[in-house]
């Protein structure tokens, strides 16, 4: 679920490149270097940005970036409009009851002055400027909000965004409108990559839709076994800090194996092989999920040959063990199952296994056993 929207401001909500650009080029020309076009700028272009300037301009001071910038900045401010759907992003947020927090090296002057320029104040709840280092700065912002880092979306434009979004344990959702190009932030491994915030909408708009389904939702999730037989296990804040499996939603249009190889691959990074049906569970408002949700479990087993894992924001750790020796963790009811059903019950191969204690586990149906 998405409680919480922290939003960039330059190139996310702020079509500001063009004016950008010129004004780092003043600064170049004051120093007597040549200007930069718009390719090599966003190619070369990074944060803190005095880390960019050390490398254009060695030994320059802030001071002597702040002056030529600003005197050719200021004057082109008036010039700067919105991206396409800015202010539609802010008003479905507010019409859906999401907080939004503008979170941005702006300085705060300048950001404020923007904000009401364009008359935002009433659809945004703080204004948050004058971050040199978003990566150091976002995980206490969201302390002092009280937000959680499981419920929270930052949205941005830059590589640095990606890194600060999963520095705190957030969703990242990379917009390619602003200072970093496509590649370099599909690069980034954000975990959302869209063209414009009209995409970032949809995606809001999915969410408070499955949130306020009351009917079951499909799931998957199960069993990654590497080459050694060891299984991955990871542990969630949602799963009421106990070690599970990797898995989550099955998207409209999305078979079974399709939906559990993507969520793996977002989840941890690992690409598996040889996907294959287990079994099926049944969680009805189990209470170790953080909130009340009625859960079609649908478990495959996958093989990975790398055990590299790069988590995203759904999980705080994660560990490689025997089966054997996942049984003597603190494992959620649905995996504790899962496992003794396959590696003790089972031997290791699919079967009719006993119905778990809240749920219904059986083997697939023919039909549906291809994915």
């Amino acid at each position: 679920m998405i409680d919480t929207l922290l939003v960039d401001w330059s190139g996310t909500l702020a079509d500001d490149l063009g004016v950008t650009l010129a004004a780092t080029n003043a600064v170049l020309t004051a120093h007597r270097k040549p200007p930069l076009d718009r390719p090599t700028f966003q190619r070369e272009f990074e944060l803190p940005f005095m880390r960019f300037y050390a490398r254009f301009l060695p030994g320059c001071t802030r001071a002597q970036v702040d002056r030529p910038f600003f005197a050719a900045y200021q004057p082109l401010r008036e010039q700067i409009p919105l991206l396409p759907a800015a202010r539609a992003l802010l008003t479905f947020a507010r019409a859906t009851g999401v907080p939004v927090y503008l979170f941005s090296t702006m300085r705060p002057d300048l950001l404020e002055g923007e904000v009401a320029r364009h008359h935002l104040a009433g659809l945004v709840d703080g204004v948050h400027g004058g971050i040199d280092d978003k990566r150091a700065a976002l995980g206490p912002l969201l302390a002092r909000l009280g937000a959680r880092p499981d419920a929270t979306v930052f949205v941005g434009d830059m590589v640095h965004d990606v890194e600060a979004a999963r520095a705190a344990g957030v969703r990242a959702v990379a917009v390619a409108t602003g200072y970093s190009d496509r590649a370099a932030l599909a690069a980034a491994h954000p975990d959302y990559l869209v063209d414009d915030l009209g995409e970032v909408i949809a995606l809001l708009a999915r969410d408070r839709a499955v949130e306020r389904l009351a009917m079951p939702i499909a799931t998957v999730g199960g069993l990654i076994v590497h080459d050694d037989g060891e299984i991955l296990l990871v542990r969630t804040a949602k799963w009421s800090g106990k070690w599970g499996t990797p898995g989550g939603k099955i998207d409209y249009g999305e078979t079974m194996t399709q939906a559990f190889i993507r969520e793996v691959a977002e989840e941890t990074g690992l690409t598996l092989t040889d996907p294959e049906f287990l079994l099926v569970q049944e969680a009805v408002f189990s209470p170790e999920f953080h909130t009340r949700k009625h859960f079609l479990l649908v478990n495959l087993r996958g093989r990975a040959h790398s055990k590299a894992v790069r988590l995203n924001y759904e999980a705080q750790a994660y560990a490689w063990v025997k089966p054997e020796a996942a049984l003597a963790m603190e494992l959620n009811q649905p995996t504790r199952y899962l496992i003794e059903a396959v590696f003790t019950r089972g031997q290791g191969q699919l079967g009719v296994a006993p119905r778990p204690p809240g749920g219904w586990v059986g083997p697939a149906p023919a039909a549906a056993s291809g994915g």
